[in-house]
């Protein structure tokens, strides 16, 4: 039963924390500087243009630094559109590693990391499956991007 206990506190733990980081990272806004995003039309989704644009992001969110995390791999992407939902590993590089989603949003012919409690809309726990009125990421990567935990 102990076992059962700690296990269930780590997760409950891990899914905050999750929550947390976040929601702290989405407060800044990201910075292109990769010369290819700014001479192309338009940048393709693809692993390495998201991945590119999720290296930006964590490099410029001093939420992760303070709390001792990085970006470890970005490890599939699905698009659809303007969107893209990158599946992500950060941690502290020792094991300590905790999978998660990050949103991307085609602006300006560039991907730019974007805010999931934004793109999703106001969820409604009475219809978790239902796609929310105010949502404004791609109806396809919904589920990916929104209802992932």
């Amino acid at each position: 039963m102990r076992m059962k206990q700690s296990t269930l506190a780590l997760a409950v733990c891990t899914f905050a924390f999750a929550s947390v980081l976040s929601a702290c990272a989405s407060n800044e806004q990201p910075t292109i500087t990769s010369s290819s995003s700014a001479t192309s039309a338009l940048d393709p989704c693809d692993q390495p243009a998201i991945t590119t644009a999720v290296h930006d992001f964590y490099a410029a969110t001093s939420a992760t630094q303070s709390a001792g995390l990085d970006l470890q791999s970005v490890s599939s992407v699905e698009c659809a559109g303007d969107w893209a939902v990158a599946r992500i590993v950060v941690g502290d590089g020792q094991g300590h590693d905790l999978q998660d989603y990050e949103v991307a949003q085609r602006v300006d012919g560039a991907w730019v990391v974007a805010d999931r409690m934004t793109v999703c809309g106001t969820w409604n726990p009475k219809r978790p499956s239902q796609i929310p009125d105010d949502a404004q990421i791609d109806a396809r990567l919904y589920s990916s991007a929104c209802t992932a935990a």
